[in-house]
Protein backbone atom coordinates (compact mmCIF):
# COMPACT_ATOMS: atom_id res chain seq x y z
CA UNK A 1 0.00 0.00 0.00
CA UNK A 2 1.61 2.82 -0.80
CA UNK A 3 1.96 5.67 1.96
CA UNK A 4 0.13 9.25 1.11
CA UNK A 5 2.53 12.24 1.35
CA UNK A 6 1.82 14.33 4.11
CA UNK A 7 -0.50 17.41 4.21
CA UNK A 8 0.72 20.23 5.39
CA UNK A 9 -0.99 23.37 7.16
CA UNK A 10 -0.77 26.89 5.74
CA UNK A 11 -1.48 30.37 6.83
CA UNK A 12 -1.67 33.47 4.15
CA UNK A 13 -1.90 36.67 5.26
CA UNK A 14 -2.66 39.69 3.26
CA UNK A 15 -4.91 41.31 0.49
CA UNK A 16 -7.66 39.18 -1.80
CA UNK A 17 -9.59 41.66 -4.34
CA UNK A 18 -11.15 41.74 -7.53
CA UNK A 19 -8.11 41.93 -10.07
CA UNK A 20 -10.34 43.38 -13.22
CA UNK A 21 -9.06 41.92 -16.17
CA UNK A 22 -10.24 43.14 -19.72
CA UNK A 23 -12.28 40.01 -19.97
CA UNK A 24 -14.15 40.58 -16.85
CA UNK A 25 -13.22 40.67 -12.78
CA UNK A 26 -11.66 37.77 -11.36
CA UNK A 27 -11.00 36.29 -7.66
CA UNK A 28 -6.96 37.76 -7.12
CA UNK A 29 -4.34 39.17 -4.58
CA UNK A 30 -1.27 37.50 -4.37
CA UNK A 31 -2.07 35.71 -1.02
CA UNK A 32 -5.46 34.49 -2.42
CA UNK A 33 -3.66 33.27 -5.07
CA UNK A 34 -1.57 31.45 -2.76
CA UNK A 35 -4.12 29.82 -0.71
CA UNK A 36 -5.62 28.77 -3.42
CA UNK A 37 -2.87 26.96 -5.56
CA UNK A 38 -1.82 25.41 -1.94
CA UNK A 39 -5.41 24.23 -1.72
CA UNK A 40 -5.02 23.12 -5.25
CA UNK A 41 -2.33 20.73 -3.71
CA UNK A 42 -4.05 19.52 -1.26
CA UNK A 43 -2.62 21.31 1.06
CA UNK A 44 -4.45 22.47 4.47
CA UNK A 45 -4.74 26.31 4.22
CA UNK A 46 -6.43 29.03 5.45
CA UNK A 47 -6.46 32.75 4.25
CA UNK A 48 -6.06 35.54 6.95
CA UNK A 49 -7.89 38.64 5.54
CA UNK A 50 -10.76 41.24 4.92
CA UNK A 51 -13.28 42.70 2.06
CA UNK A 52 -15.86 45.16 2.68
CA UNK A 53 -19.86 45.02 3.82
CA UNK A 54 -20.37 45.18 0.36
CA UNK A 55 -21.46 43.90 -2.88
CA UNK A 56 -18.44 43.02 -4.29
CA UNK A 57 -17.27 41.30 -0.77
CA UNK A 58 -20.13 38.80 -0.70
CA UNK A 59 -19.35 37.52 -4.19
CA UNK A 60 -15.93 37.49 -3.49
CA UNK A 61 -16.41 35.09 -0.68
CA UNK A 62 -18.31 33.25 -2.72
CA UNK A 63 -16.21 33.01 -5.46
CA UNK A 64 -13.51 31.82 -2.76
CA UNK A 65 -15.39 29.15 -1.03
CA UNK A 66 -16.64 27.76 -4.60
CA UNK A 67 -12.66 27.04 -4.95
CA UNK A 68 -13.14 24.65 -2.43
CA UNK A 69 -11.28 27.03 -0.05
CA UNK A 70 -13.02 28.24 3.62
CA UNK A 71 -13.37 31.58 4.18
CA UNK A 72 -12.75 30.76 8.54
CA UNK A 73 -10.43 33.73 9.11
CA UNK A 74 -12.04 36.23 5.98
CA UNK A 75 -13.21 38.80 7.71
CA UNK A 76 -15.80 42.10 6.78
CA UNK A 77 -14.62 45.57 7.15
CA UNK A 78 -17.61 47.76 7.62
CA UNK A 79 -15.91 51.18 6.57
CA UNK A 80 -13.59 50.22 3.36
CA UNK A 81 -14.68 49.09 0.24
CA UNK A 82 -13.43 45.59 -0.89
CA UNK A 83 -10.47 45.77 -2.86
CA UNK A 84 -10.25 45.99 -6.38
CA UNK A 85 -7.11 46.40 -8.94
CA UNK A 86 -7.08 47.17 -12.44
CA UNK A 87 -5.25 45.11 -14.16
CA UNK A 88 -4.17 45.94 -17.87
CA UNK A 89 -2.24 42.93 -20.35
CA UNK A 90 0.23 43.80 -22.54
CA UNK A 91 0.72 42.13 -25.81
CA UNK A 92 3.68 39.44 -24.70
CA UNK A 93 1.38 39.11 -21.48
CA UNK A 94 2.85 40.80 -19.01
CA UNK A 95 0.48 42.24 -16.41
CA UNK A 96 0.33 46.36 -15.00
CA UNK A 97 -1.57 47.22 -12.09
CA UNK A 98 -3.10 49.86 -10.91
CA UNK A 99 -4.11 48.99 -7.08
CA UNK A 100 -6.92 51.02 -4.95
CA UNK A 101 -6.04 52.65 -1.18
CA UNK A 102 -7.59 52.21 2.08
CA UNK A 103 -9.06 48.68 0.86
CA UNK A 104 -10.85 46.03 3.82
CA UNK A 105 -7.51 44.28 3.16
CA UNK A 106 -5.83 47.15 4.77
CA UNK A 107 -7.05 46.72 7.71
CA UNK A 108 -6.79 42.83 8.49
CA UNK A 109 -8.17 41.68 12.11
CA UNK A 110 -7.40 37.87 13.99
CA UNK A 111 -10.88 36.35 14.34
CA UNK A 112 -11.91 34.26 17.07
CA UNK A 113 -10.77 30.98 16.89
CA UNK A 114 -7.70 31.85 14.88
CA UNK A 115 -5.45 31.45 18.12
CA UNK A 116 -5.65 27.67 18.45
CA UNK A 117 -5.43 27.04 14.28
CA UNK A 118 -2.18 29.52 13.87
CA UNK A 119 -0.42 27.72 16.68
CA UNK A 120 -0.19 24.27 14.74
CA UNK A 121 0.90 26.06 11.15
CA UNK A 122 3.78 24.05 9.42
CA UNK A 123 4.20 28.05 7.72
CA UNK A 124 2.84 31.62 7.47
CA UNK A 125 3.34 33.53 3.85
CA UNK A 126 3.18 37.59 4.00
CA UNK A 127 3.70 40.04 1.35
CA UNK A 128 5.10 43.42 1.05
CA UNK A 129 2.23 44.84 -0.11
CA UNK A 130 -0.25 44.29 2.53
CA UNK A 131 2.35 45.81 4.75
CA UNK A 132 1.39 49.22 3.34
CA UNK A 133 -0.91 49.86 5.98
CA UNK A 134 0.59 50.31 9.76
CA UNK A 135 -2.78 48.42 10.91
CA UNK A 136 -1.57 44.99 9.11
CA UNK A 137 1.58 45.43 10.29
CA UNK A 138 0.38 45.18 13.85
CA UNK A 139 -2.01 42.37 12.51
CA UNK A 140 0.90 40.32 11.63
CA UNK A 141 3.27 41.00 14.57
CA UNK A 142 0.25 39.35 16.62
CA UNK A 143 -0.18 36.59 14.81
CA UNK A 144 3.73 35.68 14.68
CA UNK A 145 3.26 35.35 18.20
CA UNK A 146 0.77 32.38 18.08
CA UNK A 147 2.79 30.32 15.14
CA UNK A 148 5.29 27.42 16.32
CA UNK A 149 9.09 29.10 16.26
CA UNK A 150 9.79 26.20 14.06
CA UNK A 151 7.03 27.68 11.10
CA UNK A 152 8.58 28.51 7.47
CA UNK A 153 7.43 32.63 7.44
CA UNK A 154 7.80 33.07 3.93
CA UNK A 155 8.02 36.60 2.62
CA UNK A 156 6.86 36.99 -0.80
CA UNK A 157 8.13 40.10 -1.95
CA UNK A 158 5.67 42.31 -3.97
CA UNK A 159 6.97 45.45 -4.92
CA UNK A 160 4.10 47.78 -6.60
CA UNK A 161 4.11 51.54 -7.06
CA UNK A 162 3.73 53.54 -5.26
CA UNK A 163 3.74 51.43 -1.98
CA UNK A 164 7.51 50.15 -1.51
CA UNK A 165 8.57 52.18 1.00
CA UNK A 166 11.93 52.13 2.29
CA UNK A 167 10.38 51.35 6.09
CA UNK A 168 7.95 48.70 4.79
CA UNK A 169 10.63 46.58 3.56
CA UNK A 170 12.69 47.42 6.67
CA UNK A 171 9.96 45.81 8.82
CA UNK A 172 9.65 42.38 6.38
CA UNK A 173 12.81 41.23 5.55
CA UNK A 174 14.09 40.54 9.19
CA UNK A 175 10.70 38.57 9.96
CA UNK A 176 10.83 35.89 7.48
CA UNK A 177 13.24 32.71 7.00
CA UNK A 178 12.07 32.20 3.62
CA UNK A 179 12.04 35.07 0.47
CA UNK A 180 10.94 34.84 -2.62
CA UNK A 181 11.43 37.58 -5.18
CA UNK A 182 11.70 38.23 -9.24
CA UNK A 183 15.18 39.89 -10.70
CA UNK A 184 13.72 43.51 -10.89
CA UNK A 185 13.23 43.44 -6.90
CA UNK A 186 16.69 41.73 -6.54
CA UNK A 187 18.27 44.63 -8.08
CA UNK A 188 15.93 47.21 -6.66
CA UNK A 189 16.74 45.25 -2.76
CA UNK A 190 20.45 44.97 -3.56
CA UNK A 191 20.59 49.12 -3.77
CA UNK A 192 18.59 49.41 -0.85
CA UNK A 193 20.90 47.53 1.35
CA UNK A 194 24.07 48.41 -0.42
CA UNK A 195 24.60 45.46 -1.76
CA UNK A 196 27.71 45.37 -3.77
CA UNK A 197 28.01 41.99 -5.92
CA UNK A 198 26.87 41.49 -9.60
CA UNK A 199 25.59 38.12 -10.42
CA UNK A 200 22.15 36.46 -8.96
CA UNK A 201 24.01 33.99 -7.17
CA UNK A 202 26.62 36.14 -5.11
CA UNK A 203 23.27 38.59 -4.24
CA UNK A 204 21.43 35.71 -3.00
CA UNK A 205 24.49 34.68 -0.93
CA UNK A 206 24.80 38.27 0.50
CA UNK A 207 20.69 38.22 1.66
CA UNK A 208 21.51 34.98 3.36
CA UNK A 209 24.02 36.23 5.41
CA UNK A 210 22.40 39.24 5.81
CA UNK A 211 19.49 37.88 7.42
CA UNK A 212 19.66 33.93 7.66
CA UNK A 213 16.93 32.81 5.32
CA UNK A 214 16.36 29.08 4.62
CA UNK A 215 15.48 29.66 1.35
CA UNK A 216 15.49 32.15 -1.08
CA UNK A 217 13.77 31.90 -4.40
CA UNK A 218 15.02 34.64 -7.80
CA UNK A 219 11.83 34.38 -10.21
CA UNK A 220 13.08 35.94 -13.77
CA UNK A 221 10.43 35.19 -15.96
CA UNK A 222 11.34 33.37 -19.41
CA UNK A 223 15.36 33.22 -18.26
CA UNK A 224 14.35 30.79 -15.59
CA UNK A 225 14.60 30.97 -11.34
CA UNK A 226 16.98 29.91 -8.82
CA UNK A 227 16.98 28.64 -5.21
CA UNK A 228 19.20 28.57 -2.67
CA UNK A 229 18.95 26.70 1.06
CA UNK A 230 22.44 28.32 1.88
CA UNK A 231 25.04 25.61 0.62
CA UNK A 232 23.53 24.99 -2.52
CA UNK A 233 22.08 27.19 -5.58
CA UNK A 234 20.04 25.78 -7.94
CA UNK A 235 18.84 27.71 -11.48
CA UNK A 236 15.96 25.88 -13.31
CA UNK A 237 15.41 26.76 -16.72
CA UNK A 238 12.03 27.88 -17.80
CA UNK A 239 9.54 25.73 -19.58
CA UNK A 240 8.26 26.95 -23.41
CA UNK A 241 5.02 27.77 -23.28
CA UNK A 242 2.34 30.05 -25.10
CA UNK A 243 1.55 32.83 -22.68
CA UNK A 244 -1.92 33.71 -22.15
CA UNK A 245 -0.61 36.10 -19.25
CA UNK A 246 1.27 35.74 -16.47
CA UNK A 247 -1.16 36.82 -13.42
CA UNK A 248 -0.50 34.16 -10.85
CA UNK A 249 1.92 32.61 -12.08
CA UNK A 250 4.93 33.64 -9.30
CA UNK A 251 1.91 32.34 -6.35
CA UNK A 252 1.95 29.44 -8.15
CA UNK A 253 5.40 28.79 -8.22
CA UNK A 254 5.93 29.74 -4.37
CA UNK A 255 2.97 27.01 -3.39
CA UNK A 256 4.95 24.52 -4.95
CA UNK A 257 8.12 25.61 -3.48
CA UNK A 258 6.98 26.12 -0.28
CA UNK A 259 5.59 22.57 0.04
CA UNK A 260 8.40 21.07 -1.43
CA UNK A 261 10.89 22.66 0.61
CA UNK A 262 8.69 21.20 3.68
CA UNK A 263 8.61 17.98 2.66
CA UNK A 264 12.25 18.21 2.50
CA UNK A 265 12.67 17.83 -1.38
CA UNK A 266 16.31 18.08 -2.98
CA UNK A 267 16.55 21.91 -4.71
CA UNK A 268 16.72 20.23 -8.75
CA UNK A 269 13.27 18.89 -7.52
CA UNK A 270 11.39 21.60 -6.00
CA UNK A 271 12.73 24.08 -8.70
CA UNK A 272 11.12 21.86 -11.61
CA UNK A 273 7.91 21.28 -9.73
CA UNK A 274 7.47 24.82 -9.27
CA UNK A 275 8.80 26.17 -12.79
CA UNK A 276 6.38 23.38 -14.59
CA UNK A 277 3.01 24.64 -12.74
CA UNK A 278 4.13 28.55 -12.59
CA UNK A 279 4.54 28.09 -16.97
CA UNK A 280 0.90 26.15 -17.18
CA UNK A 281 -0.76 29.22 -15.10
CA UNK A 282 1.10 31.23 -17.87
CA UNK A 283 -1.16 29.38 -20.58
CA UNK A 284 -4.44 30.22 -18.47
CA UNK A 285 -6.14 33.17 -17.89
CA UNK A 286 -6.08 34.57 -14.51
CA UNK A 287 -4.16 33.95 -11.66
CA UNK A 288 -6.02 31.07 -10.29
CA UNK A 289 -6.89 28.49 -13.35
CA UNK A 290 -8.10 24.88 -12.46
CA UNK A 291 -4.98 22.71 -11.45
CA UNK A 292 -4.84 19.28 -13.31
CA UNK A 293 -4.53 16.55 -11.12
CA UNK A 294 -0.88 15.35 -12.61
CA UNK A 295 0.41 18.51 -10.70
CA UNK A 296 -0.05 16.73 -7.43
CA UNK A 297 2.52 15.23 -5.92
Amino acid sequence: MTKKPKRYKVCAFGEILWDMLPEGKKLGGAPANFAYHCNALEQKVRLVSAVGFDELGTEIIEAFVSQGLKATFIGYDAISPTGIVDVGVSEDGLPSYTIRENSAWDYVELLPGIMPWAGTVDAIYFGSLAMRSEHNRHTLQRLFKLIPLAALRVLDLNLREPFCQPEVLEFVFPLANVLKLNDEELERVVQLLGIKKRTIESRIAALQEKFGYKLVIVTCGAEGSYLSDGNTCCYTPAQKVKIKDTVGAGDAYIASAVINFLAGRPLKEIGEAASRIAAYVCTQSGGTPVIPPDFIQ
